[in-house]
């Protein structure tokens, strides 16, 4: 998986933010191709990961790009719209890739989410 240096500045404040607040399970709602995914499953840290998208062509190429295990039950993937979440407990919910794709239509908001992340993984 290619990053250029700002998605891979990104994920690494979006997982510092993830380890500052001590989050052990994680809900990643609109997660695309699997980025923070691939990120978090690297560190043992995160006890489960559950990707949420409604696109199934898009889950479909996170599964392809992550090569996940058919019986992974740390991590998992879920063709789902957000209204259709039921019974995912996890601690934390982040929207990593959903910013993202803010940024490319509405800088404003992927700024203020950004600043909003910077201004706390800094000040803690």
């Amino acid at each position: 998986m290619f990053l250029d240096n700002q998605q891979e500045l990104r994920l690494q404040t979006a997982e510092t933010l993830l380890l500052k607040l001590k989050a052990k399970t994680v809900l990643d709602l609109g997660c695309g191709k699997g980025d923070l995914i691939a990120r978090l499953r690297n560190n043992p840290h995160f006890e489960k990961i559950v990707g949420v998208d409604a696109s199934g062509q898009i889950l479909k190429m996170a599964k392809e790009i992550l090569a996940l295990p058919t019986d992974s039950s740390r991590i998992s993937l879920l063709h789902r719209c957000i209204t259709e979440l039921e019974n995912e407990h996890t601690d934390t919910v982040c929207m990593y890739y959903s910013a993202y794709t803010f940024k490319k239509r509405k800088p404003y908001t992927s700024y203020l989410t950004f600043r909003a992340i910077d201004s706390y993984a800094s000040s803690s």
